[in-house]
């Protein structure tokens, strides 16, 4: 299977993904041909190599005749369906403009109905469209992203001074690793946030593959300070997940409050740790005690170690490293009877598909509607079965 890996360390917009495509291989009089399907007249795509602090990408820009023209959602759903692209393409753009469009009404308090913000509409569906058209061009059957980088400060918009990520941004980006290392300008926009959050099969690390290119997508800003760049690395996978290098750091405790592993869980959770388990065990002379167990990232060890010695009666511990592999899965965002929630998507080894509701966006359901949880959670997964 041909594997595609964004590289998000200078963020993602819906232009720096083309441009990657671009460089990558896809041709540009076949982008432009697939986008003629749209039926929108006016356009006219271009690519040109530039430089961001010293490295070269592709820069993609879009000549548009009527750049002043807005649309609200239900026009651009129009478009793409009156459109002659393929039925996947249709869907899955579709599905990024309702994410997006929600995502801005949720943000500024609107109808769904509304423009999209400060995006212009026709460059918007381009945008999607087009990156969607270059991936199954270059024939990438599965996509990963590294976590995304933000950027930090403030954008001006027709709403006002919004900080970064905008809003909008933020609510797209739910659910996904995100981080800022405070450059001070917009590095994902909210097309960038919709578009990735949507097509990626996962985020973390690098996967496994036989490298076959890199493409660099360039962002409008030259920033001194970091190659502004969207890297999207293509190569070719067994189709097997090889998981991921972990530690697990325990620790056998015997005289404890056990008040305390409540709170204890809650601090090693809040410092990133992936799981914390307690095992009941039975220790020398007889005496019951308790196996702390502790499943982190490796360059975690130190926050982790230090907590657990501040508090607990511990005074030694064990560390070492675990191989984790784990299903691929997603988040999918889900409309109910009981309203928005949040569905992971878990594909099978065989490729079976489940779908399993977020706990907490259940429980909070539960609590606002006076719904007993048990009911809720069969009503749920009876409305997501055919999902």
């Amino acid at each position: 299977m041909r594997i595609g890996y964004f590289d998000c360390s200078s963020g993602i917009s819906g232009d720096m993904i083309l441009g990657a495509l671009i460089d990558a291989g896809l041709k540009e009089d076949d982008l432009s041909l697939g986008l003629q399907a749209l039926k929108i007249k006016g356009f006219k795509l271009s690519s040109k190599k530039v430089k961001r602090a010293g490295l070269v990408g592709t820069k993609v820009e879009l000549g548009i005749k009527d750049r002043k023209k807005k649309a609200g959602f239900q026009e651009i759903d129009r478009i793409i369906k009156n459109s002659a692209l393929d039925s996947g393409i249709k869907d899955r753009a579709g599905q990024i403009m309702e994410r997006l469009s929600r995502a801005e009404a949720l943000a500024h308090g609107e109808s769904q109905k509304i423009y999209f913000g400060h995006i212009d509409s026709i460059d918007l569906i381009l945008d999607v469209v087009g990156s969607l058209i270059g991936i199954k061009y270059l024939g990438i059957g599965e996509i990963s992203s590294s976590p995304i980088n933000t950027g930090s400060g403030f954008i001006d918009s027709h709403h006002g001074r919004l900080p970064v990520p905008a809003p909008a941004t933020a609510a797209l980006l739910e659910g996904a690793p995100i981080y800022s290392n405070g450059i001070p300008h917009e590095l994902t926009t909210p097309t960038g946030a919709a578009i990735i959050t949507t097509i990626a099969d996962s985020f973390g690390h690098m996967p496994l593959m036989k490298l076959n290119v890199v493409g660099s997508g360039a962002g409008s800003l030259d920033i001194a300070s970091q190659s502004n760049l969207l890297r999207l690395f293509i190569g070719e996978g067994d189709g097997e997940d090889k998981g991921d290098r972990l530690v697990l750091i325990e620790a056998n405790i015997d005289d404890m409050n056990p008040q305390i592993y409540e709170y204890l869980m809650e601090r090693l959770f809040d410092a990133g740790a992936l799981d914390v388990y307690l095992t009941p065990i039975i220790m020398k002379k007889g005496r019951p005690g308790i196996i702390l167990s502790i499943l982190a990232k490796p360059d975690q060890i130190a926050v982790i170690k230090k907590i657990v010695f501040d508090e607990t009666t511990t005074i030694g511990i064990r560390i070492k490293e675990v191989r984790r592999e784990i299903l691929k899965r997603s988040i999918r965002h889900v409309s109910t009877s009981f309203g928005r929630i949040r569905v992971k998507v878990i594909k099978g080894c065989t490729g079976e598909v489940r779908l399993m509701p977020e706990y907490d966006d259940l429980k909070n359901i539960a609590r606002s509607k006076g719904i007993p949880l048990m009911r809720l959670m069969e009503e749920i997964r009876r409305e997501i079965a055919d999902e």
